[in-house]
């Protein structure tokens, strides 16, 4: 029987392989074939881990140095609700910010949900802004 603390310990491994290492290589061990983001819609990527696998080929040319902090991390059913703290430099052209080098920190709470150990749909919601904040303070300082 899958418990939610085999939950949350799958999500928080995902979370460092993904976004702390950009690790894809992983993603078909931790992602069911079916896997659904809410968050990729908009980059128009497939669902399953081949869409992980793409963006993290974006993250891995746009950032270096990643590291991911879990703040908060509850489960509850199927669920695993995550809050959590990314950090990377940028590195490549991001949001039409050309590359910095300057580290950021993006704030961030994940919602996963699971079946048999895998996970099969989550939503993000990131706070992008604070990012962009970030990146042209640095940047409009430099001009």
């Amino acid at each position: 029987m899958i418990t939610q603390q085999i939950n949350k310990a799958i999500v928080s491994c995902f979370l460092e392989e993904a976004f702390g290492k950009f690790n894809g290589q992983v993603m078909n061990k931790l992602v069911a074939g079916h896997f659904h983001s809410h968050a990729y819609a908009a980059w128009g990527l497939p669902d399953g881990p081949e869409g992980i696998k793409l963006f993290l080929d974006f993250m891995r040319a746009s950032f270096s140095n990643p590291a991911i902090r879990i703040e908060d991390m509850i489960a509850e059913g199927d669920k695993v609700v995550v809050r959590y703290i990314f950090e990377a430099n940028q590195t490549g052209e991001v949001m039409g910010v050309a590359p910095t080098g300057k580290r950021f920190s993006l704030p961030g709470i994940l919602i996963a949900r699971l079946e048999d150990g895998k996970l099969v749909e989550y939503w993000r919601e990131e706070d992008f802004q604070t990012v962009l904040q970030q990146l042209q303070s640095e940047a409009l300082q430099e001009a």
